[in-house]
């Protein structure tokens, strides 16, 4: 990992260095290596983000849209780093979380190409609870509506990995 920190580091826009961290971790979360995962996002993302001036609110939004869906897995789901889009402009915010939730449903990287049935993913209890509680912060109709269907789809296949009474819990 030296090799990769010492090539990130000479390049020279902040935003390419957080883009390339973060599919770094992306692509070792998918791999299950969550201790290289976790160093990645704290050693790397996230000070680079917090490096990106206030004042400067285009790179920070970019930044932290992008990274979306390594600081949630990171978190541990927890949102609070959510309020910083929120400050800045409601649709950005909105964008941060349609990122996430196609990275929980695809378990792929947000931007490559989904490589199966794009109408149903296999999804467990705790991450469509993941995604409901993320889209209860959202106000687009579109990301709402989108996500939701594939939800629905998701959990009706005959593949679910969710139970009946989940189901159930869901809907209550």
């Amino acid at each position: 990992i030296s090799e990769i920190e010492k090539l990130i580091a000479d390049v020279p826009s902040k935003i390419d260095q957080i883009r390339l961290w973060t599919d770094f971790a992306l692509k070792s979360y998918i791999k299950k290596s969550e201790e290289l995962f976790n160093k990645i996002v704290n050693h790397h993302i996230k000070p680079l983000t917090s490096k990106i001036p206030k004042e400067n609110y285009s790179d920070r939004v970019q930044a932290l849209i992008y990274s979306a869906p390594a600081l949630f897995l990171y978190s541990n789901r927890e949102l609070s780093w959510l309020d910083d889009l929120l400050k800045i402009n409601r649709n950005f915010l909105d964008q941060a979380i349609a990122r996430v939730c196609n990275f929980i449903l695809k378990k792929s990287h947000p931007d490559e190409p989904y490589k199966g049935d794009d109408h149903t993913f296999e999804i467990n209890f705790e991450e469509t609870k993941n995604i409901l509680s993320l889209l209860s912060r959202t106000s687009t109709d579109s990301v709402i509506v989108y996500t939701i269907q594939k939800v629905i789809n998701s959990i009706s296949s005959p593949k679910t990995l969710i139970s009946k009474q989940q189901k159930t819990e869901l809907t209550e």
